[in-house]
């Protein structure tokens, strides 16, 4: 169920089409105001390849902390096939960063994706460090 009016879709419809993003069901989570504040940060700082639909839908603020951080570690052009990441906070990508690395396992996998463990769900992270620290 949509929560904007129709003239609210039509601007966020309008604003994708003006940058050749896939309109999806994600890109109706935000407001036009807050596509376009999304869209203009990403594309001045990072480039229109990284204009994806799940890129776009977060926070500005949210992606002014994450992907400066991500960009130092190499890893940035994998949001593009893979955004699930910028579902964690700063903290818990830190945090399960350095999982990954204690496990000996790399942060983007061979398929250009970013580890599992970042896709985790909140509950899973915790149950699986937890049996990690009980063996």
């Amino acid at each position: 169920v949509f929560k904007q009016t129709s003239e609210e879709i039509e601007k966020i419809v309008a604003i994708c089409n003006k940058y050749n993003i896939t309109v999806t069901g994600g890109v109706f989570l935000k407001t036009s105001e807050e596509i376009e504040k999304s869209i203009e940060y990403i594309k001045n700082k990072y480039g229109e390849e990284y204009l994806v639909p799940l890129v776009i839908n977060k926070n500005v603020k949210h992606l002014e902390v994450v992907l400066p951080y991500l960009e130092s570690l190499g890893v940035l052009p994998t949001i593009i096939k893979s955004a699930s990441i910028l579902t964690l906070t700063l903290e818990e990508i830190k945090e399960r960063q350095s999982y990954i690395e204690s496990q000996g396992e790399s942060l983007v996998l061979s398929n250009g994706r970013f580890n599992s463990i970042f896709g985790m769900s909140r509950a899973n992270y915790k149950k699986l460090t937890k049996s990690k620290l009980s063996k």
